[in-house]
C-alpha cells in the first residue's frame, strides 16, 4: 500500500494520543512527562526497523507485530438498515510500546505497551455523530495477539473468529451506542505500492472491500445493518514529521465495485498546491497506481467547525481522465469532527458521478488532518 502517506495520517493520531495519555496520568502540579524523544529513537532503542523487502504473510500480518514499536488497525464503512436508515462507522485501535524490553514481572503494572482506540457512528437520518475514545495499558484490560488476530481494550475488540481467518468481528459499547459487526473479506490485500518517495516508515496493507453485517444499538433501538467496509493496517516505528506537512485521505467505494484511495499531501499553511496520488482497484482486484499527473482533486465548498475556529473542506470533485472518472464527494453530515486527544475531521461521504463512462454512486470515508492547531505536533 502507499505506506509513506498512510503513515502520516497515523502519526497525527498516535503522537497526539501519547501526549494526551501522559498528560492525564501526570499530576496537575508537575510538568507532564513527554515520551516522544524516547519513542522517536525506535531503531536505537532495540525495536525492529522498517526495511524494504518485507514478506507479507496472511493471516499472520493481520495481527500484532510486537517487535515493532507500533501497530494501527483502522476500519471504516457505511451501513444500511432494513428500513433504509444510513450509517457510517469507524473503529481504530493503536498499540505502541514505550520500550522494546519485555516486562519481566508478572505484575499487572509491569507493561511497556499502551493502547488507544476510538469508535464513531454517523447517524445520517437523525443527523447525529457519536464518538468515543479510550486508553489502556497492556495487562490492565488491553492487549493484542498475532494469529489468530485479537485486539482488545476493555469490552472493545477486533478479532478473527473462524479457522479460515477470512473475516473479522468488531464490537464496541459506549453510553450511547453498541456496535457489533461481522466483516467478510471480499478483495485481497493491496501491499507493496512503491511511492518513489524513499524509505517508508511503516509496513502496511489495505483491504479495499469487506462485506459488513451486524447490528447497531442506539438507546432502546436495535438496528440490523448490512453494508461495505474497508481496513487499513500499518506497523513500524514512530517518526516525527516536522514542519508543515499534513495529510488528507479519501477512501471511496463505488457501486460498480471499484475502490479508490486518494492521498492529498499538503502544507498546513496552504503556501503550496497539494500533491495528490492514489490507487484504483478494479472489480477483479487489479490495482492501478495513480500519479499526481493523472488525477485532479478540487475543493468546491468549506465548512466552519461548530466551535467556529477551524475551516474544513466540505465538498470535492475528483477527476481521473484516463479512467473516464468524474466524481462529486459530499459529506453526508457536515459536523463529523472528532474533538478527541487529536482534533480532526473524519466522516462518511456520498459519491456520485461517472465511472468508466457510466453513471455511478457510492460512499466512502474522508479524513482531514492538521486543520486544527495541534500542540502535540
Amino acid at each position: 500500500m502507499n505506506k509513506v502517506l498512510i503513515s502520516l495520517s497515523v502519526m497525527v493520531i498516535v503522537l497526539g494520543s501519547v501526549m494526551i495519555l501522559q498528560y492525564q496520568q501526570s499530576s496537575p502540579t508537575t510538568q507532564p512527562f513527554n515520551p516522544l524523544p524516547q519513542l522517536l529513537k525506535s531503531e536505537a532503542n532495540g525495536f525492529n526497523a522498517v526495511k524494504p523487502g518485507w514478506q507479507y504473510v496472511f493471516p499472520d500480518d493481520y495481527g500484532a507485530h510486537p517487535n515493532f514499536q507500533m501497530d494501527a488497525w483502522y476500519f471504516s464503512g457505511y451501513l444500511t438498515s432494513t428500513q433504509n436508515q444510513l450509517f457510517g462507522f469507524q473503529m481504530t485501535f493503536f498499540r505502541f510500546a514505550l520500550a522494546p524490553e519485555k516486562a519481566t514481572s508478572d505484575s499487572v503494572w509491569a507493561s511497556n505497551e499502551i493502547y488507544r482506540a476510538h469508535v464513531a457512528i454517523t447517524d445520517v437520518g437523525r443527523k447525529q455523530f457519536h464518538v468515543s475514545e479510550r486508553f489502556g495499558r497492556a495487562k490492565l484490560g488491553a492487549g493484542a495477539s498475532q494469529s489468530p488476530l485479537q485486539v482488545w481494550l476493555d469490552d472493545w475488540e477486533i478479532r478473527m473468529p473462524d479457522e479460515n481467518q477470512s473475516r473479522f468481528q468488531i464490537r464496541a459499547t459506549t453510553k450511547e451506542i453498541n456496535l457489533i459487526l461481522d466483516l467478510e473479506i471480499v478483495k485481497e490485500e493491496v501491499t507493496n505500492v512503491d511511492t518513489g518517495a524513499g524509505m517508508p516508515p511503516f509496513h502496511g496493507y489495505w483491504l479495499p472491500r469487506l462485506r459488513a453485517s451486524g447490528r447497531i444499538e442506539l438507546g432502546s433501538d436495535t438496528i440490523t445493518v448490512n453494508g461495505i467496509a474497508t481496513l487499513s493496517q500499518v506497523w513500524g516505528g514512530l517518526s516525527l514529521y516536522r514542519g508543515q506537512i499534513a495529510l488528507n485521505r479519501f477512501v471511496l467505494q463505488l457501486d460498480d465495485k471499484r475502490e479508490i484511495l486518494i492521498f492529498q499531501l499538503r502544507r498546513r499553511d496552504g503556501s503550496a498546491d497539494p500533491i495528490n496520488t492514489g490507487l484504483l482497484v478494479a472489480p477483479d482486484g487489479a490495482v492501478r497506481r495513480l500519479s499526481r499527473q493523472e488525477l485532479t482533486l478540487s475543493v468546491l465548498e468549506h465548512w466552519q467547525s461548530s466551535k467556529g475556529d477551524v475551516r474544513y473542506p466540505a465538498r470535492w470533485r475528483l477527476q481521473i481522465p484516463e479512467e473516464d472518472i468524474q466524481l462529486d464527494i459530499v459529506p453526508m453530515l457536515r459536523n463529523q469532527e472528532l474533538n478527541l486527544s487529536v482534533r480532526y475531521w473524519n466522516g462518511l461521504v456520498k459519491v456520485t458521478g461517472i465511472s468508466a463512462g457510466q453513471v455511478v454512486s457510492g460512499a466512502g470515508q474522508v479524513e482531514l488532518t492538521a486543520y486544527a492547531p495541534d500542540p502535540s505536533l
